[in-house]
């Protein structure tokens, strides 16, 4: 009951913090999106069709070697379904936002106290620097990748806090993770992490933890014929070289991570640069830094869930 109250309070909130958001226009990859699919009309062109428009695209060009049928699978839907009537657009993306604070809360609550899962939900849940994911509308597939990941994390801690060894777990886990893997190719490193952990669970787990290893392979394969039925011209540019080399990306990508986080639990650090889409400006970032007065509560809302946890 207590989750319950919990997370109907947060979602109240969630929506009151998020309703001005249906009133916005699409931007950024967004309209370049919808110039590009405009003569499709068809489920089938919008959805099975653009399972690889990035390969092929021709407004705005791009990100040709990443392959991410489920995510073209589902800006085609939404497309089709909801046509130029962006309120829709954005509906699905609190919706999902909602979605993922549950299954957050859910998490929480398995591992630990109900309060202190309710109290860092809250904090997640109506974090500044998610906004970005919830109100753009051309990345509601990625706030459905993290739905996929966090089912993921469910079942695992099902699994490893059971002494049954239930094959349907395990093929869920790994559908799940698969799915994971075809909406965002960062899910392949997920997946084999997963692996790691059902590896160490012993001998008679090593099976799975060894199909769970697979997913990046059959990921890898999927892409591959795609290639093979759909050829496409490979951009001259090697994305990797031309950003700083491989050593350059990894970097970037902790940093980013790192940057999120931080500026999760010091809030008065962010600031927006306002583009065609809203990004973390530049600017350096302080870890001491006395907070201006209306981040107090963040700090104190932040400082109680360290408390109870």
């Amino acid at each position: 009951m207590i989750k319950w109250i919990g997370f109907t309070f947060i979602a109240l909130c969630v929506l009151l913090a998020y309703a001005p958001s249906l009133m916005q226009l699409p931007r950024g990859d967004q309209v370049h999106y919808l110039a590009e699919v405009a003569g499709k009309h068809s489920l089938w062109d919008l959805t099975i069709g653009c399972i690889d428009l990035n390969r092929h695209r021709l407004i705005s060009a791009g990100d040709q070697v990443l392959f991410r049928p489920l995510l073209y699978i589902i800006l085609g839907a939404e497309r089709y379904f909801f046509q130029y009537h962006f309120m829709y657009w954005q509906a699905t993306g609190i919706i999902l936002h909602l979605i993922v604070v549950w299954l957050l809360l859910g998490l929480f609550c398995a591992m630990g106290e109900v309060i202190p899962a309710i109290l860092a939900t809250a904090f997640f849940a109506l974090l500044f620097v998610n906004m970005e994911m919830v109100v753009w509308q051309h990345i509601s597939s990625y706030i459905f990748f993290i739905i996929l990941l966090l089912l993921s994390l469910l079942r695992l801690h099902k699994i490893c806090s059971s002494q049954e060894n239930r094959r349907r777990d395990y093929w869920v886990l790994w559908l799940l993770l698969l799915a994971a893997c075809l909406t965002y190719e960062i899910g392949n490193g997920f997946a084999l992490l997963v692996g790691m952990v059902i590896w160490a669970r012993g001998l008679k787990h090593r099976g799975w933890a060894m199909a769970l290893f697979a997913i990046p392979l059959i990921y890898l394969g999927l892409s591959l014929i795609n290639v093979l039925v759909h050829p496409f011209v490979f951009p001259k540019a090697d994305p990797i070289t031309a950003h700083g080399g491989l050593l350059r990306q990894l970097s970037n990508m902790f940093y980013a991570i790192g940057a999120w986080a931080y500026i999760g639990v010091f809030p008065h650090e962010f600031e927006w640069v306002i583009r065609s889409r809203n990004m973390i400006a530049t600017t350096e970032m302080h870890l001491i830094k006395w907070p201006h007065l209306d981040q107090w509560p963040s700090v104190i809302g932040m400082g109680i869930i360290l408390l109870f946890a």
